[in-house]
C-alpha cells in the first residue's frame, strides 16, 4: 500500500489483528483494501453491513462463522457420533487441519466475530478480549438431553450492543431445532444481522473453500475496479467496553457429576426457582441433568461457584440456551 497498490485480502487473523492500522494506511496512501473473504468465505455479508444496512442502528448478531465445528457438531448431532469420530472425517474430507485448535476452540470464530462488530457498532473490539468456548468438551450425551426438549448444539458468535458496551461471545449454544440457525448443517456458514429499522436479515452460504473464496476476491477486485474514487473504509479508534457475560433472563442447561443425585436435585431446585430437571436417560447414573432460568450469567455463575464447593459435587457443565 505504500507503494500505491491496493490490496484485497482473505485474512481474517491480518484483519482482526492489525485492520485498524491497515486501513489507516490505505487511507493515508489513497488506495484501497478491501477483506470480503475474511469472513464467511463466499457470503456476501461485510459490503451489505458496511453500505445496505447503513440506515440501520444494528442491534445484534448471531452466528455460524466457523464450518469445522458446525460440521462436526452436525455429524455428532445426526449420526451420533463422538466428537474424536466427527472431528477425524473432517479432517480426512479436507474441512478440519491436522492441529484443529483454532477452530474447535472458538479462536477462528471469535476473529471473524471482532471483525463484524467492529463494522457493526463501529467500536474496536480486540478479538481476544471475546470470551471464547470451543466444542472440546460437547459429547454425544449432551445432544440426547438436548434431542429430547428440541435442541441443537450450535457454536454461535453472539455480540449485541448494549449501552456502552458490547457483549461479546463464542460459545456451544443450544439453539431450538425450528430456528433458521439449527438448520445450517455441515461445513455451511450463517450470519443474522438484526438492525432497528430492517429487522432481522438473514446471510448464508459456503464459509471457506477455494471457489467460495475466489468468488468473494474476486468481488472485491471488481469493486475496487468500479469504485476508484470511493472513501476508504477506517475502523474506528474508540476501543469497546466488552461485557463477557450474558446479564439477561435466560434458560442454561446444566450437567452435574455427582454420587448423590437427591441431593444435588434438591439444591438445584433451592438455588433456582425455575428448575427443570431431566429424568435419568444419562449412560451414567452418578450425574444429574437440569434446565434453569436464572436473571442474569453473573448470577448463574455465583450459584454454579457455592454448588461446586459442595462436597457431593464433581463437575459442573453449563450451555447456554437461544430461546428466540
Amino acid at each position: 500500500m505504500k507503494l500505491k497498490k491496493h490490496v484485497v485480502t482473505a485474512n481474517k487473523d491480518l484483519i482482526a489483528e492489525h485492520g485498524k492500522e491497515l486501513l489507516d494506511l490505505a487511507d493515508k496512501n489513497g488506495v484501497t483494501l478491501n477483506f470480503e473473504a475474511s469472513v464467511g468465505g463466499g457470503i456476501p455479508i461485510l459490503k451489505p453491513l458496511m453500505e445496505c444496512l447503513l440506515g440501520n442502528e444494528i442491534i445484534s448478531i448471531n452466528a455460524i462463522l466457523n464450518g469445522t465445528t458446525n460440521f462436526i457438531l452436525t455429524k455428532m448431532y445426526q449420526e451420533n457420533m463422538s466428537y474424536e469420530e466427527a472431528l477425524k472425517l473432517a479432517q480426512n474430507l479436507g474441512f478440519a487441519e491436522a492441529n484443529p485448535d483454532s477452530d474447535v476452540l472458538g479462536y477462528d470464530a471469535a476473529r471473524k466475530l471482532s471483525i463484524l462488530s467492529t463494522i457493526a457498532f463501529n467500536e474496536k473490539v480486540n478479538w481476544k478480549n471475546i470470551n471464547a468456548e470451543g466444542i472440546t468438551n460437547i459429547d454425544t450425551e449432551d445432544f440426547k438431553y438436548a434431542k429430547t426438549k428440541g435442541y441443537i448444539i450450535k457454536l454461535l458468535g453472539i455480540s449485541k450492543k448494549e449501552n456502552d458496551k458490547i457483549y461479546a461471545s463464542v460459545r456451544p449454544v443450544m439453539v431450538k431445532a425450528s430456528s433458521e440457525l439449527a438448520k445450517i448443517d455441515n461445513e455451511i456458514n450463517a450470519i443474522i444481522i438484526e438492525g432497528d429499522a430492517v429487522g432481522k436479515v438473514v446471510f448464508s452460504g459456503k464459509g471457506a473453500g477455494m471457489l467460495p473464496t475466489a468468488s468473494s476476491v474476486f468481488g472485491d477486485i471488481t469493486d475496487i475496479i468500479q469504485n476508484k474514487n470511493k472513501k476508504a473504509l477506517k475502523f474506528n479508534e474508540k476501543e469497546a467496553v466488552l461485557e463477557k457475560n450474558w446479564n439477561h433472563n435466560s434458560s442454561w442447561f446444566l450437567r452435574i457429576k455427582t454420587a448423590d443425585r437427591i441431593n444435588v436435585m434438591s439444591s438445584l431446585t433451592g438455588y433456582f426457582k425455575n428448575c427443570y430437571i431431566f429424568a435419568n436417560t444419562s449412560s451414567t447414573s452418578e450425574e444429574v441433568a437440569a434446565i434453569i432460568e436464572t436473571p442474569s450469567e453473573d448470577f448463574l455463575n455465583l450459584k454454579l461457584e457455592e454448588l461446586s464447593s459442595l462436597n457431593y459435587i464433581d463437575e459442573i457443565k453449563k450451555l447456554a440456551i437461544l430461546n428466540n
